[in-house]
């Protein structure tokens, strides 16, 4: 009885094992043997054919791989100059809530303010810009209100989005009596 070419060897092996005087051992090997030669020249078509497929693949796929590493980067320098930016209106205004004369000083609020913002990529002198003013709020009781705005611009030009955003954070806080 031939052994059917539908099958596959784990298969046959276990019908060997169950019917073993109905098929002689010659018998499988002469099987396998037969389709040998068809399942190896197969095979080396679809390699053949799988390698060029995965250079095309890789051509057409990683200008976007790209393009999405660059946007993550941006993100992450985005959401850093966001923090800074945050973190800098609110050193200026624990500056300046000090006392009330130094709540007028506001060449200081800005250092205190610029001093978070020099890590971020982007920072010059003039950018961030520190804009501070005392609140008298009456009875002798002040407050300092600090703003911080910082041009951000990403690394390149993204399709549909600016290259460049204003963030703006405000920090007000009573200055101590």
């Amino acid at each position: 009885m031939p052994v059917p070419k539908s099958f596959e060897f784990p298969f046959e092996v276990f019908v060997m094992s169950l019917l073993p005087g109905q098929l002689r051992r010659s018998q499988f090997q002469d099987a396998q043997f037969e389709r040998v030669p068809l399942i190896v020249e197969t095979r080396k078509r679809l390699v053949r054919w799988h390698r060029g497929s995965v250079a095309v693949e890789t051509a057409v796929l990683l200008p976007f791989l790209m393009l999405f590493a660059m946007g993550m980067g941006d993100f992450g320098r985005f959401s850093y100059a966001q923090i800074s930016v945050a973190s800098a209106a609110k050193n200026g205004a624990q500056y300046g809530s000090g006392s009330a004369t130094l709540a007028q000083n506001t060449a200081g609020i800005a250092s205190a303010a610029k001093a978070e913002m020099t890590t971020v990529c982007g920072y010059t002198s003039s950018n961030p810009s520190v804009d501070s003013t005392r609140i008298d709020e009456g009875s002798g009781d002040y407050s300092v209100k600090v703003t911080v705005s910082f041009q951000f611009t990403t690394a390149i030009k993204y399709p549909g989005l600016p290259q460049s955003l204003t963030l703006i954070r405000t920090a007000h806080m009573r200055v101590m009596p």
